[in-house]
């Protein structure tokens, strides 16, 4: 830039604004206002912008910004000048710019109303104050008063972001645990399963533990899910424990499942006991042996009593029609109410069953064996309970 341009343009600059259409912003930090004499100009070379001193003409370059003004801004323009400095003429300005779309105009000329008479009630609320304990607050300084701090958007005490904050941190913690565990099980069944195993084997993290459990109900690998039940077995929190509970009780694999109450077996909680006695009440006969099983090996005495009541339960099963006499259909159903009747549809009737496995952990436990006679169990329980007494 030569060195008469440049006085040029500081000429321009110290000039009076002119009532025109554009605002230029100067790469050097100034502003020119005028009209732009080339808007066609494609690709730009140059501003050619009329203003009260004559034309300018600038390089692209030294432009850093066009704004194109509103015309309800020029006339703004004018209008301010003809009003002056009090409540009456800031307001009336203020009104001016809502009838005319000039929002932050408004709320400049309503600012310097308050200015002018700090007790204006209409300007205090269209800027968004209220009277709080007789001062005339914003609801962020009112908020701030009390204790609370703004996070993304919303008030809240500053325990309740911190404990957002670490939720934020878990959730993105546990998405990482999502993809190396993906990452080292892919290596464990690769061809870098010894990376891959101690790896896993190493992960103590409990936020890990949602990742793991996802492994355990979409992965159908056997060996996989059996080296996912040490890991959780490793990790040994209560929420690590329920998972291979669970895990004992539905997983289609016999050997997860035993493997599963091996470590619990382990690792004894009256949480654990009080799940699996839940399940003694499951309408699938398969899930209350498997919780007796896991109760055998957990040797709880609490679990007794419960044990006794599933020692022979009953569930409604289907016969289909044609089925010879002496046999039943295996389909098992949740339905109450009574049987499904007329000539050559489906029936559904009580079907009463020992469940051995329950039997075994009683006996396990108890000492007693009164096979499936469950009166005599009952006896034998109530007795003992009077013995040890309140």
């Amino acid at each position: 830039m030569n060195r008469g341009w440049s006085l040029l343009l500081i000429a321009f600059l110290l000039a009076p604004g002119v009532a025109s259409a554009d605002t230029f912003q100067l790469q050097s930090g100034g502003e020119i206002e005028g009209e732009l004499l080339n808007p066609a100009e494609a690709p730009r070379k140059s501003y050619v912008i009329k203003t009260d001193l004559g034309e300018i003409s600038l390089p692209r370059e030294a432009v850093a910004k066009r704004i194109i003004r509103r015309p309800a801004e020029l006339e703004l323009e004018k209008l301010r000048h003809q009003q002056p400095d009090t409540v009456e003429g800031q307001w009336t300005l203020a009104e001016w710019c809502r009838t005319n779309g000039l929002s932050d105009a408004r709320r400049q000329f309503l600012q310097r109303v308050i200015e002018l008479d700090p007790d204006h009630a209409e300007a205090r609320r269209l800027l968004g104050y209220g009277k709080i304990d007789g001062k005339w607050q914003t609801r962020d300084q009112a908020q701030t008063a009390r204790g609370y701090v703004k996070h993304k958007g919303k008030w809240m005490l500053p325990q309740e972001v911190e404990a957002l904050q670490v939720t934020e941190r878990e959730g993105s913690e546990k998405k990482q645990w999502y993809q190396k565990i993906e990452l080292w099980r892919n290596w464990y069944v690769g061809n870098r399963s010894a990376e891959g195993k101690t790896n896993l084997l190493a992960i103590t993290d409990p936020l890990a533990i949602e990742a793991l459990s996802n492994r355990m109900n979409t992965d159908h690998n056997d060996v996989v899910r059996l080296l996912v039940v040490e890991v959780l077995a490793n990790i040994g929190t209560d929420a690590a424990l329920r998972i291979l509970a669970q895990r004992s009780l539905d997983d289609p694999n016999q050997e997860v499942r035993l493997t599963c109450i091996d470590y619990l077996a382990k690792n004894s909680r009256p949480a654990i006991t009080k799940l699996f006695i839940d399940k003694l009440r499951d309408k699938d006969n398969n899930v209350i042996n498997r919780a007796g099983l896991g109760l055998k090996r957990l040797n709880d005495p609490s679990a007794m009593g419960p044990l006794i009541e599933a020692l022979v339960t009953k569930h409604k099963i289907l016969i289909s029609p044609g089925t010879p006499a002496g046999q039943t259909s295996s389909t098992f159903s949740n339905q109450g109410g009574g049987f499904a009747v007329g000539g050559g549809k489906p029936q559904y009737i009580d079907q009463a069953y020992e469940n051995q496995d329950v039997l075994d952990a009683l006996i396990a436990i108890s000492g007693a064996n009164f096979n499936f006679d469950v009166p005599a169990w009952k006896q034998w329980y109530a007795s003992q309970r009077r013995a040890r007494g309140p």
